[in-house]
């Protein structure tokens, strides 16, 4: 039978071998690495559950409403800018609704603006693990990178609405995942790095 000061070091003494392997995992650039993304993923999707509840609130809805106007201008501008090069009559009404010889070929949405993501890279650096010095300086890098990503994914969706529309929201659904995830990733990979 063992004592009880016996059992008291062997507990002891498995505590100080787990605390010690713990510590050494966690000190390995892989371990690191993926409990970064671990963070960044977990911080992404309570980001987007955040924005979703705020966005239902009335003291907030107004604010929203002109952020979500204000991006929607800026987009479907550009986007009608570019392609004045391919089509020969394109413009956009006050809806947003951007029309290729004389057919309404698709409108910009709330979710098309990049605002959620955008709300989302805020948060994400909020409390991702960089100083302050760094977290301000990738605000508005970061700010830049989602809005490329936003003109871009639009960009990519006119075309294919003018001309597969009967196919439009299966891409809309895949482009928009891989556009905005691989600029998401982009951001983490700047910041991943930063902290080292």
């Amino acid at each position: 039978m063992k004592s009880d000061s016996t059992r008291q070091t062997e507990r002891r003494n498995k505590y100080y071998y787990f605390k010690n392997r713990l510590i050494k995992v966690l000190g390995n650039e892989n371990s690191k690495y993926f409990i970064k993304l671990f963070l960044f993923v977990f911080l992404y999707k309570t980001g987007e559950y955040l924005f979703n509840f705020l966005e239902t609130k009335e003291l907030l809805s107004g604010m929203i409403n002109n952020i979500y106007y204000s991006l929607s201008g800026l987009i479907t501008n550009i986007s009608v800018s570019l392609y004045t090069v391919f089509y020969a009559e394109i413009y956009s009404d006050s809806k947003f609704i951007i029309i290729i010889n004389n057919i309404k070929t698709i409108q910009m949405m709330h979710g098309c603006t990049g605002f959620m993501q955008l709300f989302q890279i805020f948060f994400i650096l909020l409390f991702f693990p960089l100083n302050v010095r760094k977290k301000i300086m990738f605000i508005p890098v970061s700010f830049i990178i989602i809005m490329i990503a936003s003109v871009l994914h639009y960009i990519i969706l006119v075309p294919i609405a003018y001309s597969y529309p009967d196919s439009f929201t299966i891409f809309h659904n895949i482009i928009s995942r891989v556009v905005f995830y691989t600029f998401f990733f982009i951001n983490f990979l700047l910041w991943n790095n930063a902290s080292t």
